[in-house]
């Protein structure tokens, strides 16, 4: 479905990703929606290393991190011996049945849909995957902050 960069891939470079990439103001903001809404079952979609997916799990929550990077997921399941967290190589397509009350993309994830098909197909297996009165949160990276350069 998604064409992914290099840096998802090569272990070398997912090696060096939490390094840019660390726990911060963001992660925050994910683990107190996920208490302000009470969500027991969360989906992680483009989990990644599975930082947040972690922060999220504690306290008892069932987490399931799915990425389609298989070196992402490598790193993801290392220091993980969490019970509630599971950890799925997919994407949209993958989510399973109605259960989860809140499914969440993070930093660039809901940017990679390069057409408005991809992007309907996700909202619609997202739609499909959450219980009756769940919630999807994601963020949009502007490019005219140019962070980058931060």
């Amino acid at each position: 479905m998604v064409k992914l960069d290099q840096h998802y891939v090569d272990p070398r470079l997912v090696e060096l990703y939490d390094i840019e990439n660390a726990c911060g103001a963001d992660t925050d903001f994910y683990v107190r929606l996920a208490t302000d809404l009470n969500a027991r079952t969360i989906l992680d979609l483009g989990c990644g290393t599975g930082l947040l997916t972690r922060e999220l799990s504690v306290g008892g929550r069932r987490v399931v991190g799915i990425d389609p990077a298989p070196a992402m997921l490598v790193v993801a399941r290392r220091p993980s011996s969490l019970d509630q967290v599971q950890w799925v190589e997919g994407d949209s397509r993958d989510l399973g049945e109605p259960a989860a009350d809140l499914v969440i993309m993070t930093g660039c994830v809901a940017q990679v849909f390069l057409d408005d098909a991809e992007w309907a197909t996700t909202l619609h297996n997202i739609h499909t995957a959450l219980r009756p009165g769940g919630c999807l949160a994601f963020e949009s990276r502007n490019p005219d902050d140019r962070a980058w350069e931060h």
